[in-house]
């Protein structure tokens, strides 16, 4: 969170040590709701980005943190932001209808993909910078956490839509369980 975020009375708390002395502490909780755009997404990474910026400068040594830079987080935002995830469209049969992914699917994608990031650097001993493209670069993330909502989603709306308009002309066009089991198996070749 943001400075303008964060409230400004300060919480203050006293803990009592093993050997016996006090320690006294001051801080604050801070909730701050998801994104809920490119842009608020947008902000959110830049000021996660400037946070490990501020303790690369702190720990200019640590392994962890090497070459990690704004760029990393820019190239972060734009792979999220892009053409690969949030641009992605995804087009009927027919060409018609045209589908992208739902908000919340890039949220979890980009949490996801921060989630591996971080095991990398904890497990694999990789810096942030590499465990970042690593991470965006591992198919099996990317399926479980992208492609198979997305098109499963797609598939359900094309669905519903085939639906709609077979209720108002019954001219045997295939209902929305129909359209669905036809579309899973190639969801599953997906994430194969």
């Amino acid at each position: 969170a943001s400075r303008e975020e964060a409230p400004t009375r300060q919480e203050q708390g006293a803990h009592l040590r093993a050997d016996g002395s006090i320690r006294i502490t001051t801080g604050s909780t801070v909730t701050v709701n998801m994104p809920a755009d490119s842009e608020e997404l947008r902000y959110r990474v830049t000021l996660l980005g400037r946070g490990w910026e501020f303790a690369r400068l702190e720990f200019p040594n640590k392994p962890a943190l090497l070459k990690l830079t704004k760029d990393g987080w820019s190239d972060h935002l734009e792979w999220v932001l892009g053409p690969d995830v949030w641009k992605m469209k995804v087009t009927s049969g027919d060409g018609k209808q045209s589908y992208g992914p739902a908000w919340l699917t890039v949220l979890k994608l980009e949490y996801e993909v921060r989630v591996q990031a971080a095991w990398l650097v904890n497990k694999k001993k990789m810096s942030l910078k590499a465990a970042l493209v690593h991470a965006r670069e591992d198919e099996k993330i990317v399926n479980r956490h992208f492609h198979m909502p997305y098109g499963l989603q797609a598939g359900i709306d094309a669905a519903n839509a085939a639906a709609g308009a077979a209720s108002s002309s019954s001219t045997g066009t295939p209902t929305s369980q129909t359209l669905l089991n036809q579309l899973l198996p190639h969801v599953g070749k997906l994430v194969k």
